[in-house]
């Protein structure tokens, strides 16, 4: 018996201290507003408030030391230069997303382009929906390209401009 009493008495202290703070204040026999009629439907979803992004249409140096545009409309959302851990070979990347063509038109003016600065394409497969070619040059290191729709895969950003179709992903080496 003198069990129960612990117990109940434990559970009212409980409930009493999970209590809101906000009831201790209403006086007793106040009456409380009634909730307010909501409808039944789904809410909307929220979106985290983006702050528009300019379109850039400049590289920091041209790509692959010749090319400094793109005949279609894009916006360079990458272009860094990264050196590998344990060694000293550093490599540019560039990122672009074309805005106004599709892939196959995209990887066509990229190839266009590269031969215009004197480029030999050595490699070109079409991978999924993506497209992946090697440019080569004398003198110069070989350039991996990857033209595909949407995102890059494995990347840690997102598309940030909203009518981007798809991206250019570009690597070459700066240093052996």
């Amino acid at each position: 018996m003198r069990y129960n009493k612990v117990l109940i008495v434990s559970t009212l202290l409980l409930l009493a201290a999970c209590r809101d703070p906000g009831q201790a204040t209403q006086e007793e026999g106040a009456a409380t507003p009634a909730p307010a009629a909501t409808e039944t439907s789904e809410p909307a979803p929220v979106e985290a408030a983006k702050a528009p992004v300019e379109r850039k249409t400049t590289f920091v140096t041209p790509v692959a030391g010749a090319i400094s545009t793109f005949p279609f409309a894009y916006h360079v959302s990458v272009d860094r230069e990264v050196t590998r851990k344990g060694t000293d070979q550093t490599s540019r990347e560039v990122g672009v997303e074309f805005l106004d063509t599709n892939v196959v038109d995209a990887d066509k003016a990229v190839a266009a382009e590269f031969e215009k600065a004197g480029f030999k394409q050595a490699s070109s497969e079409k991978q999924g929906r993506a497209f992946r070619s090697v440019y080569t040059k004398q003198g110069h290191g070989d350039v991996l390209v990857w033209v595909r729709p949407g995102a890059p895969r494995g990347e840690r950003y997102a598309l940030q401009m909203p009518e981007a179709k798809g991206t250019v992903y570009l690597a070459y080496p700066l240093s052996n």
